[in-house]
């Protein structure tokens, strides 16, 4: 069959990453022509690399999303007539990772499929839960890989639609109106449709329970239906909080199964997102957790693992000098154990107790030794004390290591506070760091059977006063540690409303992870120009940046603890969240996790003469619809003013926001913006021209 191929591109720096070859190379064979068309940037070498697989690429301004694309490539980049020599159209994007599996089967079963258009996978028919409304959407190919024959190619309703489509002034929300009609407007022409992966085992005969198949049952399309791809985006969203929400295990076993049974290389898959997407949502999504067991090694590491290792323990509290030495003789005793202390008690008791057979491993690194100029350092930094010890200290010895486990103590009496606070922080810092010699192992075993891990953190306390932080792990971090960053050469995608995870100086990591760390050169003067107990200081952005550093290096980060503590931590976990659901309860009814948030903007509108939502997407309609069903009516939706002019939404006039017709002392708006970026940049709008009564969804 004579196959044309269209294929958009888009990457907001304009690299083509290595997956995207892989793609154009195994789709290749089966294209007679390939025409490329570039939304927005594209660098030198990734026009390059495209043009090993077509001599027809366009680059064009990133407007109307890949519909308008596709537009202009058949109506104006080609023309319909050049369009008509072939027998089959592919229209397909760079939104998916894949083939895991040859596209021969894909296109050898589709040749012999009687239809005159097709795709990968499709959507049957469901209710509209993404705007909240009850109307029904009907069945639909989903447009990131379809197929047209000659038979739709050559018709006036497949021509007629494209020459009138324009989706140059859309916005994000808008995309799915192509991709949700589109197919019924074909059928309605008299065309038949038909979908490569058909799992009917998952639809429902009731609108209300169908969803979109790849992104709940990725794995399950994967395995059982040799679905060759699996859609980018599920990579960073974890989808707990919609109408087919699940507990989000799916998308971690199905790359697991890529991984194990197939010969596609998920490098190509971590290479894009660690460089694109938040490693906290990058977590979340695949759940990097790890639960390790403590008293039985499940695989020993290779052998060259053990002297690849350096423990570096910074010990300073003389009254935890016993329970320290207690987790760290359970070191294997060929792994080196290097004890940096300010203190020379400290440093005499340990040279004493190294003198002992089972102390071989140890070396005692004296700081204060290093010269008068360190003596009056070290012993006043507070929190950022270890850090000296590690990244000034220690900096040359960890050029010798692989991998790198880094322990310090922690100052557990308080005149403020009951001594068992510290003392649980510091349990937890040691438990899932040196748990036993078994632990260890497994640790080992982890970072050597996944070679893309590079850093693993104890949790971050949830108990007495840290309950409050979490979900605001930043505190006041957020600003040093992405100067910090900037300083250090990282690029990643930092956001101040998605939270670190890594607190408290105490892990494990490959030492490659650490390199932007390691490379600047740190001096005490840089951790010791403030003070280390304020939020905000200098020592407090290097505790939360090692996930990103691991980041630029192309290593994903995780959380790491042992069986005995994961039990802890869920039945801690699920004690809090039963208390605050009981006390919300008390003034609303909850259903589910999106019930949470429902009454509280019911209760914002109440009393309000003209509510507006500022956002016209899916969040600010489905916010609209929610308020509809309450028997709350908005005036309207608010955009910003440098957003494409629209009338309406939804049945409600649009307006942009130096046009609102209603004076600020009377309106109540509702900010419904989903992307952090774009909320603190409407937050900021809003503040520029007065308006101070909104309510943040």
């Amino acid at each position: 069959m004579k196959r044309l191929g269209i294929f958009v591109f888009y990457d907001k720096e304009g690299i083509v990453d290595d997956y995207v070859v892989y793609l154009l190379k195994s789709i290749q064979p089966y294209l007679d022509k390939l025409v490329i068309v570039c939304n927005g940037k594209l660098t030198e070498e990734g026009k390059s690399r495209l043009s090993a697989f077509s001599d027809s690429i366009t680059v064009r301004e990133n407007t109307g999303y890949d519909a308008m694309a596709y537009k202009l490539a058949m109506t104006e980049y080609l023309g319909w007539e050049e369009v008509q020599k072939y027998e089959e159209a592919l229209l397909f994007n760079d939104t998916f990772f894949g083939p895991f599996y040859p596209f021969s089967e894909v296109f050898q079963k589709m040749e012999n499929t009687p239809c005159d258009f097709w795709g990968l996978t499709y959507h049957e028919k469901a209710k509209d839960y993404y705007n909240g409304t009850d109307e029904i959407l009907p069945p639909c190919l989903q447009t990131y890989f379809c197929a047209y024959r000659k038979s739709v190619l050559k018709s006036d309703a497949f021509m007629d639609y494209w020459n009138r489509f324009d989706s140059t002034e859309w916005i994000f929300s808008d995309v799915a109106r192509h991709e949700q009609f589109f197919t019924k407007y074909l059928e309605d022409a008299g065309f038949t449709w038909d979908a490569y992966v058909d799992a009917k085992e998952y639809n429902s005969r009731e609108p209300e329970g169908n969803f979109i198949q790849y992104y709940y049952v990725a794995h399950e399309l994967i395995r059982d239906y040799r679905c060759p791809v699996i859609k980018r985006k599920n990579f960073v969203i974890k989808r707990m909080n919609m109408q087919s929400g699940n507990t989000g295990e799916d998308i971690a076993n199905a790359l697991r199964y890529i991984d194990k049974n197939t010969d596609y290389d998920i490098n190509l898959i971590w290479s894009n997102i660690l460089r694109l997407y938040n490693i906290t949502e990058i977590k979340n999504a695949l759940h990097l957790d790890y639960v390790l067991p403590w008293n039985q090694a499940q695989a020993l590491p290779a052998v060259h693992a053990h002297e690849k290792t350096v423990v570096i323990a910074y010990l300073s509290y003389e009254n935890r000098l016993e329970q320290c030495l207690s987790y760290l003789q359970r070191i294997p005793e060929t792994i080196d154990l290097y004890i940096a202390t300010p203190d020379r008690e400290i440093e005499r008791q340990i040279r004493d107790i190294c003198q002992q057979p089972a102390w071989k491993n140890c070396h005692v690194l004296p700081v204060l030794d290093k010269g008068q100029k360190n003596c009056h350092v070290l012993p006043v930094l507070d929190k950022g004390r270890e850090i000296g010890a590690l990244l000034i200290e220690c900096k040359d010895l960890l050029k010798k290591y692989e991998y790198v486990c880094f322990v310090h103590d922690e100052k557990i009496e308080s005149e403020m506070a009951p001594v068992t606070i510290g003392k649980s922080h510091m349990y937890n810092m040691w438990e899932n760091t040196l748990k036993s010699t078994a632990y260890i192992e497994n640790v080992l075993s982890l970072f050597e059977q996944n070679s893309r891990l590079g850093f693993l953190a104890p949790p971050q306390p949830i108990h007495a006063g840290y309950f409050g932080s979490i979900g605001k792990e930043w505190g006041n971090n957020y600003e040093n540690t992405v100067k910090l960053a900037q300083k250090l050469g990282i690029q990643t995608a930092f956001s101040v409303d998605i939270p670190c995870f890594a607190l408290g100086n105490t892990f494990w990591c490959r030492t490659k992870a650490l390199q932007p760390l390691l490379a600047h050169g740190f001096t005490y003067e840089e951790l010791t120009n403030e003070p280390t107990q304020t939020d905000g200081a200098f020592c407090h952005a290097i505790e939360r940046i090692y996930p990103y550093a691991a980041q630029s290096q192309g290593y994903y980060s995780g959380i790491v603890m042992n069986t005995d503590y994961a039990s802890l931590q869920n039945t801690n976990l699920y004690h809090y969240l039963s208390g605050v659901l009981s006390a919300l309860r008390a003034r609303q009814t909850i259903t589910d996790y999106d019930s949470v948030f429902q009454t509280d903007v019911l209760s914002y509108c109440k009393g309000k003469e003209n509510i507006l939502i500022y956002g016209a997407g899916t969040d600010g309609v489905k916010t609209s619809n929610i308020l509809k069903n309450n028997q709350i009516y908005i005036k309207g939706f608010i955009v910003s003013d440098d957003q494409p002019r629209q009338e309406e939404k939804n049945g409600f006039p649009i307006y942009r926001l130096s046009e609102i017709p209603y004076e600020k002392q009377n309106i109540g708006i509702i900010v419904a913006v989903g992307y952090s970026r774009d909320r603190r940049e409407v937050l900021n709008n809003l503040a520029k021209k007065g308006y101070e009564d909104f309510y943040q969804l």
